[in-house]
């Protein structure tokens, strides 16, 4: 994998601007986990883009993955325990609330952080999930099907 750097940050941004994510209508907003660009880890597209968080002590940029957890900080809190190697998040779920969903209700977390996450519809702990990537009945693997057939039904014709 390359290095990642503010130019590679930035690329990535510029392309996902011009390049908008398929957007799914969930019955009362829409919805997208990520942009066209695959992913450096495990290659799927819809779920990986490269991210800005403002804060008030120093922005947050970064990259991820919500397929497969893939992350990688280029600055800010998170940069300053992982360092510019690539890690993987944590996801988590409410196992209340998820059956209820379109495609389940999850959260993500930096591994190091090891308090517990609140569902914010039920406010009910949330637990520790599978990735997509591992978990070939992961309803996450519904819409990458739906991001694939976007995508090649608004493919360019030769």
């Amino acid at each position: 994998m390359s290095e990642y750097t503010e130019q590679t940050w930035q690329q990535e941004t510029d392309f996902d601007k011009a390049n908008p994510a398929p957007a799914f209508w969930t019955g009362n907003s829409y919805f997208a986990f990520g942009g066209l660009l695959p992913c450096p880890n495990c290659k799927t597209i819809g779920f990986y883009s490269p991210r800005f968080e403002p804060r008030a002590d120093v922005n947050r940029k970064y990259r991820v993955c919500k397929f497969c957890g893939f992350a990688q900080e280029l600055t800010g809190y998170a940069y300053e325990t992982s360092g510019e190697k690539p890690y993987r998040w944590v996801m988590v779920t409410c196992p209340s609330c998820s059956p209820q969903g379109l495609f389940g209700v999850y959260d993500w977390k930096v591994p190091w952080d090891t308090s517990s996450k609140k569902c914010g519809s039920c406010q009910k702990d949330m637990q520790e999930a599978k990735w997509p990537s591992d978990d070939p009945d992961h309803p996450f693997h519904k819409w990458k099907a739906q991001v694939l057939e976007i995508l090649e039904k608004n493919r360019p014709t030769a």
